[in-house]
């Protein structure tokens, strides 16, 4: 066989945390609902997953074998107190590429390809369905993204381990980080749900797990939006086993075909879980949505937008709670124009003076509405060049000053500005973190105002 010919869509030493003797390891097939025990060497992998291109597998097994390392150490010690930055920066990485590179994102970015290209070439070749070939698989170009964008996406998230002391163990899939988002899943919380699926890697209120073995699971989550019971170092205690139930559900809704384990006295339970969300798990969640919209001056457009639609499942975990003071953040939605916004920046770098970095742009309910349904002509990206340049704007003289001395000693920077419209808008960029960087520019209408400082 050539070499770096079959190809691992997830790392062998990740699945000898799951095995009877270091090799076996329990399968459970969705499909056939039937129980098997296999070698690690045999399973999650395909020729050529990533083409014919033995140096991305040479890297990729580089950065495996640093993982295997952090991730023996966080097992043995129990605990995160021990990881360093740079360990954890690698890890970043790792969930990073994991998230990327299954069978389920393999599909996913096959079929958006397909779709989006008939999109973009209808209306051009007649209304034919096409087939574009591309020199290499798609897929192997979004893991390539993926990496690149994001552990600087999730960088943000705060770290904490699971530890199960109960006698039923995590399990794993073929598919084994997961993403999802309690708080807009849960009906008691935020009142605006995002049109297009909360689980993205930029979306407010994410939650990412990852079982490292029988014993431990990685998680890391939006601290504006949740707190756990954490004994110390990072480490969350797990005594009830319908936690742990609650946790290895998720498995099932994330995996292409099967289900991992150790423990063969699992297979009722394992049985149990697929049976109770089979109707769920068997549900279609990838969409491709086109909006038209008509601007005031006639002209029509389409945007064509892929997603993953949020899973109807309610995570309730004992040692889980919301953060109440999340309620009041008005966050209609995430947007992920900031490389838009700094390569504008960075086109007109010459042209004027940038003063501070906006970090990630997030929307109020109100702030949305004025710039997006009213349509105002002035150009958001307008705005924020003033306000990065140090036109404040209409606000007081008093807040002025204090804008001018926030960009020395990193405090909050707030402009106003009133549109074509009569309506007011608030450009709000939060103080910077304890590394200097400021990590968020709010849009608010300036009625809010008040309500948003009320709430923080």
């Amino acid at each position: 066989m050539p070499a770096y010919k079959r190809q691992h869509y997830v790392p062998q030493f990740y699945l000898k945390n799951f095995t009877i003797n270091g090799r076996k390891i329990q399968a459970y097939n969705l499909a056939t609902k039937k129980f098997s025990i296999v070698n690690c060497s045999e399973i999650c992998s395909r020729d050529y997953f990533y083409g014919q291109m033995p140096a991305m597998e040479r890297s990729f097994s580089g950065l495996e074998s640093e993982c295997s390392r952090i991730m023996s150490n966080i097992i043995k010690e129990n605990n995160l107190s021990k990881i360093t930055v740079h360990d954890y920066c690698i890890l970043l990485f790792l969930i990073s590429f994991q998230y990327a590179r299954t069978l389920k994102l393999k599909k996913e970015v096959e079929q958006y390809f397909n779709e989006l290209s008939n999109n973009i070439f209808r209306s051009i070749i007649d209304g034919k369905n096409l087939r574009i070939v591309v020199n290499g698989p798609i897929h192997a170009f979004a893991i390539k993204s993926i990496m690149e964008r994001g552990p600087y996406l999730i960088k943000d998230l705060t770290p904490i381990l699971f530890v199960n002391f109960t006698k039923r163990d995590f399990i794993t899939s073929d598919n084994p980080i997961v993403l999802y988002n309690s708080f807009f899943n849960n009906p008691e919380g935020h009142f605006l749900y995002p049109p297009s699926g909360t689980n993205g890697l930029q979306s407010p209120g994410l939650q990412i797990f990852w079982p490292l073995d029988t014993k431990h699971m990685l998680v890391l989550y939006d601290k504006e939006f949740y707190n756990f019971k954490v004994a110390s170092n990072e480490c969350a205690k797990i005594y009830l086993e319908k936690d742990i139930d609650a946790l290895n559900s998720m498995q099932f809704f994330n995996c292409s075909d099967n289900i991992f384990f150790a423990d063969q006295s699992q297979d009722e339970n394992i049985k149990f879980l697929h049976s109770k969300y089979k109707d769920l798990i068997d549900k279609e969640y990838q969409a491709i949505d086109t909006i038209k919209r008509t601007k005031s001056s006639g002209q029509e457009s389409e945007i064509v937008i892929t997603y993953t639609r949020d899973i109807d499942y309610k995570l309730i975990l004992s040692f889980m709670y919301f953060n109440m003071n999340a309620k009041a953040i008005d966050i209609a939605r995430d947007f992920s124009i900031c490389d838009l916004v700094d390569q504008f920046f960075i086109e007109e770098e010459e042209q004027f003076d940038r003063l501070f970095y906006l970090g990630k742009l997030v929307f109020t309910e109100g702030g949305d509405r004025i710039l997006d349904l009213e349509e105002p002509d002035e150009d958001l990206l307008d705005l924020l060049k003033r306000h990065v340049s140090g036109d404040w704007g209409e606000v007081s003289q008093e807040e002025k000053d204090r804008d001018d001395k926030a960009i020395k000693d990193g405090s909050r920077i707030m402009s106003a500005y009133t549109l074509s419209t009569g309506k007011k808008i608030i450009i709000l960029t939060e103080a910077s973190n304890k590394l200097g960087h400021r990590e968020v520019t709010r849009i608010l209408a300036s009625e809010e105002l008040d309500l948003f400082d009320k709430a923080n």
